[in-house]
């Protein structure tokens, strides 16, 4: 009951912010393909916080959507980028209590044995993981990425929704196929979301002939499965923080 009430919640949401959206750019008389300016620059930003904050709260897909349409200036324009590129970093953790019995579902009630450390402070989270470091029997340092709690059901549940806003939404984007690259966006997290197309993504890569300079992190076979994902812990930097620090660096890099 209380995953369905979180839902109409979710939708509620949705559906309400899509209408303020729409009804944002009726009432400044503005059509998206032939509007300039200021003004539409406005009503871009201000439709744009609306939406930053629809995904905060629904949290999950949603956030993982603005990440994905936040890549796309070929699709939104750069009012709903910038306020979009907000949420690259924004998930919040979850708590260990509710982590673990994903933990015992993969590996048994006596995975702990399996480990000599394992952080219960997440050392990153995303939209659909959170990563906790760990290090094995054999000293090995790993990375484990958790799929989420309930983030498979809340996907299938949202889709719908996606779809939904999609139609709404299409006669404001008459340049693009909108129906089409919400579909894309599904497609693309409903492989995401079972971590065994990640790992044979990763064995397909370690196969593949590259540069010393990149570092190939090796896959944890025994461990790893749908919804847990474990590698070879690698020491550094988010690529794009690397690149913010050495921008003389980003054409080398983008070659490579």
């Amino acid at each position: 009951m209380g995953s369905l009430l979180a839902g109409r919640r979710r939708y509620s949401r949705a559906l309400r912010t899509a209408l303020d959206v729409i009804a944002l750019y009726g009432r400044h008389g503005l059509a998206m393909r032939r509007a300039k300016g200021e003004a539409l620059e406005r009503v871009h930003q201000r439709a744009a916080e609306s939406v930053v904050q629809l995904c905060r709260r629904n949290g999950a897909i949603w956030v993982k959507a603005a990440q994905f349409f936040s890549c796309r200036p070929d699709v939104l324009p750069p009012a709903y980028i910038i306020a979009l590129q907000a949420l690259q970093n924004d998930a919040a953790p979850v708590s260990f209590q509710r982590i673990e019995p994903l933990l015992e579902k993969a590996w048994g009630s006596r995975w702990r044995d399996r480990f000599r450390h394992f952080d219960e402070t997440p050392a990153a989270t995303a939209s659909i993981a959170q990563v906790h470091r760990a290090t094995l029997l054999d000293g090995r340092e790993v990375a484990v990425k958790i799929r989420l709690p309930k983030v498979k059901e809340l996907f299938e549940q949202d889709a719908r929704v996606f779809r939904l806003l999609a139609l709404l939404m299409a006669p404001m984007f008459k340049e693009l196929d909108f129906v089409q690259i919400t579909e894309q966006l599904l497609e693309m997290t409903s492989v995401e979301l079972d971590f065994r197309n990640e790992a044979e993504n990763m064995r397909r890569f370690a196969r593949i002939p590259h540069p010393a300079r990149i570092k190939v992190a090796a896959l944890v076979e025994e461990l790893s499965g749908a919804h847990v994902l474990v590698s070879e812990w690698q020491h550094g930097h988010r690529l794009r923080d690397y690149l913010d620090a050495n921008p003389d660096q980003a054409a080398d890099l983008l070659t490579l």
